[in-house]
């Protein structure tokens, strides 16, 4: 809450570990075997150990399961996407979007090629999948009257499956992550043009609520995990976000030779450059009307894998309006920094990039100027000299917080060092505890009984909560018992926000 905290907004407690605090160096000549085993991490040497272009299983048992799984994730589209979209639109439609129909269809997704990659000791693996969905999606977005039905589902990307930590023991690994490497290509078709014009703000939003919510669970660094053995000490939030392999160092010079976007006749821009890696974004300064800019800007960027795409995008700085994209570069691989970059001496990596023109500008000539960059690989190290520091920050829960009408749930925590500003995802509420068969049953009788919710949970040795919640599991029918674990559940998720999550500094 804003100003001093009182007695009726007390500040909670966070709790989190901070993980890591590693030195990241740089090799300092080319004979330096750390230089060696990056150049072969990067360019997947003695990594990938058997291909195969077809996964027939897989796309059989889908194609079984799409059913049971396409009823999951249009619930998922009912509870997750609908909100988002919601909060994506402009103020006087804000709350109003929801989905009438809901359908992904009858077309599963397809694999392959199929790739496996391995340690040389085999102690992780991972299996690298082409991922195509081309759904015959029916879905229906209705907001103050109007309709914009979509029928067309794309999504094409590389999906990667890891198997880690090792174990002697079946199953031989303590879990397993799922993530895509990069953004999956997305793409929607829109029912009638006419509709869209009724609510042309729809088919962007739509878009980036989709982008945004499979970029921040699972696209590099963010990943789905599994606990493949629940009795070992294995922490889901660890398996969530890795640590990376390497951190680059990359410093953007200036640009040469960029297009004109100011005045009548585009003779000058107020260009800035914004570099994406992963969830890292960074963004230099402005150099005021000058087509030739100097910015000489540094920024470390966390490396998970060698696939991933560095995004290089030019804007002119406006004043009364948004801000103009006057150029880009074609997405780079990371590995592709050493493949094309002049080796120079030691680590330190020099390239000029070709930029070019917005899509919609490409037939002016695509040609829009040179980046021009450096940058250095460093390895994670407890020893120095260093270069910088990477910190892992592990956020669970906040607990002790006051719930207040209106809710104000769901929060972020921010984490702030050394100037270096990150975010967490947003928080959850904690689910309730399953109880034993004999403990509900127990439950059951002593509310027959008459006993009330905190006392059945006092002689039970649980929490209130998790006695509401498995009654309302138990009778899913019975209104006042959902509508008392509705109101349970968001109070538990306003006072006690889950996180859960591992959030990355370079510093």
């Amino acid at each position: 809450a804003s100003g001093a905290p009182d007695s009726a907004h007390r500040p909670g407690t966070l709790r989190g570990v901070a993980l890591n605090a590693m030195a990241h160096r740089s090799p300092t000549n080319r004979k330096h075997p750390h230089l060696k085993h990056l150049r072969a991490w990067l360019q997947n040497d003695k990594w990938v150990f058997k291909t195969s272009e077809g996964v027939a299983w897989l796309d059989e048992w889908f194609e079984d399961m799409w059913p049971r799984i396409g009823k999951y994730f249009e619930s998922v589209i009912r509870e997750t996407v609908e909100p988002a979209i919601n909060a994506h639109l402009p103020n006087v439609l804000k709350g109003q979007a929801r989905f009438e129909d809901v359908s992904l269809g009858s077309a599963a997704p397809k694999f392959g090629p199929l790739s496996v990659f391995a340690t040389e000791d085999k102690r992780e693996v991972e299996l690298r999948l082409g991922f195509s969905l081309q759904s015959d999606i029916r879905c229906t977005l209705t907001a103050l009257g109007l309709h914009v039905g979509v029928s067309k589902l794309r999504i094409q990307g590389q999906l990667s499956v890891v198997f880690r930590p090792y174990k002697e023991r079946p199953p031989f690994f303590g879990g397993l992550e799922l993530y895509f490497i990069n953004p999956p290509v997305l793409d929607l078709d829109f029912l009638g043009a006419g509709k869209i014009a009724d609510f042309p703000k729809v088919r962007p939003v739509v878009r980036q609520t989709l982008n945004d919510l499979i970029g921040n669970r699972m696209v590099l660094p963010h990943r789905i995990a599994v606990d493949l053995d629940g009795t070992d000490a294995v922490d889901m939030a660890d398996l969530k976000h890795g640590d990376p392999h390497f951190v680059l160092r990359l410093t953007v010079h200036g640009a040469k030779g960029l297009p004109g976007s100011d005045g009548l006749l585009n003779r000058t821009s107020d260009p800035y450059v914004v570099v994406t890696l992963g969830s890292t974004q960074h963004t230099s300064g402005v150099v005021a009307k000058n087509l030739d800019p100097r910015w000489d800007f540094t920024a470390d960027f966390p490396v998970h894998d060698p696939g991933q795409l560095i995004h290089f995008r030019l804007y002119d700085q406006d004043e009364y309006t948004s801000d103009d994209l006057l150029a880009a570069a074609l997405d780079i691989h990371v590995s592709d920094v050493l493949s094309h970059g002049d080796s120079g001496e030691g680590a330190v990596l020099h390239s000029e990039i070709s930029l070019v023109r917005p899509s919609e500008k490409r037939d002016a000539g695509s040609h829009a100027g040179k980046l021009v960059l450096s940058g250095r690989f460093m390895q994670l190290s407890d020893k120095g000299p260093a270069l910088g520091v990477y910190m892992a920050v592990k956020i669970r829960q906040v607990t002790g917080l006051m719930f207040c009408e209106p809710p104000r749930h769901p929060y972020k925590v921010q984490v702030c060092c050394a100037g270096v500003v990150t975010c967490t995802k947003l928080s959850f509420g904690l689910g309730a505890r399953d109880l034993s068969a004999d403990m509900q049953v127990a439950a059951e009788q002593l509310l027959a009984r008459g006993v009330s919710e905190e006392e059945v949970a006092e002689t039970l040795h649980v929490d209130s909560d998790d006695v509401v919640g498995a009654m309302a599991k138990l009778s899913p029918s019975d209104s006042r018992r959902a509508k008392a674990w509705k109101l349970a559940s968001e109070r538990r998720a306003a006072t006690t926000p889950q996180f859960e999550e591992v959030v990355q500094l370079c510093l």
